[in-house]
Formats: structure tokens, sequence, C-alpha cells
């Protein structure tokens, strides 16, 4: 018997998980961890348990926001995702308890330093 190679199961279950995603996010090495967190938690939220939607919101945010720093550095500019870091920080605004100067502390931080 010949074993299906592990690589085409990390493939099938990249797609599954992050089906309508362009692939080559996915798996570019230097920023695609980032970008796989990120959409776990803006597509998976229920499966963080002990998170609380404010700390969800806050993760999402820092991880798309080093997800699209390096994806800058790397590819360029690109109107979509500038957009969608706009559209997670009005996503905000639904939390009575939000720290915004959270915010700027996740942004500052990312933003002013050499992200790896």
């Amino acid at each position: 018997m010949k074993l299906i190679d592990n690589s085409l199961f990390d493939k099938i279950i990249l797609e599954s998980l992050f089906e309508n995603v362009d692939e080559s996010l996915l798996v570019n090495p230097s920023f695609s961890d980032d970008f796989k967190k990120y959409l776990l938690i803006e597509r998976y939220p229920s499966k963080f348990r002990d998170a609380v939607p404010l700390q969800l919101y806050y993760n999402k945010y820092y991880y798309f926001l080093k997800f699209l720093v390096k994806y800058k550095k790397l590819v360029g500019f690109d109107e979509g995702l500038e957009q969608q870091e706009f559209k997670i920080l009005e996503e905000g605004e639904i939390y009575p308890d939000i720290d915004w100067g959270e915010i700027e502390s996740i942004s500052n931080e990312i933003k002013n330093s050499e992200v790896e």
C-alpha cells in the first residue's frame, strides 16, 4: 500500500480551512503564519473558547497588521488590504470597553519595529 503524501494532506487542510483565499498568501513563509492566525480568528472565533471577544479583536488586528506590514515590505502596496485594515479598525466601535490606546500601541509596536 502506498500512503498519501503528507504534503497533500497539508494542502487539503489549508484549502478547507481557508476557502476563497489567494493561495499565495497562505504559503509565503515571510507572512503566511500571521495571515493564517488572522484568518483563524476572523473565521473561527468560537474555537478560541478562553478568549473574550475584545481580546479576539485585539489579536485579530495585531496579526492582520503584522501580516500587512510584512506583505507591503515584500510585495508592495495593496489597496484592498489597506481597506481591510480600516474595516477591522471600524469593527472596534462595536466594543463599548475598547481601549483605543491599546490599538494605537499595537500599531506603533508593529509599524515602528523591525517586523521579523
